[in-house]
């Protein structure tokens, strides 16, 4: 859970996403690479969160998404 909670942060002050006043994650434009290079570890590492991200997509409720991250909505 660490690594999630410092990557979330690197992204936020990045630019890369911003929060909904109804709590939705949000990527913007042109700042997230859509495709997967690197090592194989880091390859993997974008296909895990490829696939979490997915799933989230289809949760409605978004405190479960928090709870999921240990944070409190």
């Amino acid at each position: 859970m660490p690594y999630t909670l410092e990557a979330l942060g690197f992204l936020m002050e990045r630019g890369c996403f911003s929060v909904s006043e109804n709590g939705r994650l949000k990527s913007m434009p042109e700042t997230v690479r859509k495709t997967i290079s690197g090592s194989h570890e880091t390859k993997s590492c974008q296909r895990v969160a490829r696939l979490i991200g997915k799933e989230f997509s289809h949760i409605g409720d978004r405190a479960t998404i928090y709870t999921t991250f240990g944070v409190r909505p």
